[in-house]
């Protein structure tokens, strides 16, 4: 694989992001490598705990912007939001995989979690952070409303309140700041830590009873007064009508321009 880099301690998969040079921002090899990804680990009985982690320098950038905006243009611009909405319900497919999963899956996060990246860790079961950790729902910033999960999971992890004040801004939040919201369990002193800790945690989960595992996931699933794949699937058909608006055009002007857009 080119994106992803597993490992294996015990009945833990370790799995990482490994594109360093580009913060690990998700391209097409990210998905493309992603779903069998998880169908591979969510059929294996060895495995009863997915520990995402991250190479380099952050977690994730989020989307590899000038690559999709390449890769999907005859999409993007063709004005057919059928074909739009069933390339958003693509994207969402292995972040919903993950939320559904029987396995337990936990995120280890430094550095830059941005964007597609919180809404990665929203998808996850478990969070920690180090010091270093910041988290932004930037799609705000970009002209776009976020489609492929922190809209639908936070305000269940978080709460209304603080997804707004995520949301509105676009800002950047601090490790500290977020776990006093409860979007991480706990915060450590470095990346070094980080992980020595949570896989501690992953291996004290992975004693348990896969059954019970599973049992317990689906009751907190089921719980929800609505589930995220219904909010998925109404912002996949919202976006598909609306993405293609002057302000998401400026933006890709801008990108090439490398100059910041001057929004409506």
């Amino acid at each position: 694989m080119e994106f992803f880099e597993v490992n294996h301690q015990g009945k833990v998969a370790i799995i990482y992001f490994n594109r360093p040079n580009k913060l690990n921002a998700m391209n097409k090899i990210f998905w493309d490598e992603l779903n069998p990804l998880i169908e591979e680990y969510e059929a294996r009985k060895d495995i009863k705990v997915i520990l995402w982690a991250a190479k380099g320098k952050g977690f994730s950038a989020g989307l590899d912007l000038m690559e999709f905006f390449s890769h999907y243009q005859s999409v993007l611009f063709s004005g057919d939001s059928k074909k739009l909405e069933n390339l958003i319900k693509e994207l969402q497919k292995p972040f919903i995989q993950i939320a559904n999963s029987s396995k337990v899956h936990i995120a280890a996060i430094h550095g830059a979690c941005v964007g597609g990246g919180l809404d990665f860790i929203s998808a996850c079961d478990l969070r920690f952070a180090s010091k270093d950790a910041f988290f932004s729902l930037r799609e705000t910033k970009m002209a776009i409303v976020a489609d492929l999960g922190s809209l639908n999971r936070l305000p269940q992890i978080i709460g209304y309140n603080h997804t707004q004040h995520m949301a509105y801004t676009g800002d950047d939040f601090s490790a500290e700041k977020v776990y006093s919201w409860g979007l991480v369990s706990e915060v450590f002193e470095n990346q070094e830590i980080l992980l020595q800790e949570t896989l501690k945690i992953a291996e004290k989960i992975a004693e348990n009873s896969s059954i019970v595992l599973k049992g317990v996931k689906k009751l907190l699933n089921y719980q929800w007064n609505k589930t995220p794949e219904e909010g998925l699937d109404y912002i996949a058909q919202w976006n598909s009508k609306n993405l293609l608006n002057s302000d998401f055009l400026e933006l890709t002007t801008a990108l090439a321009e490398k100059r910041k857009p001057n929004f409506s």
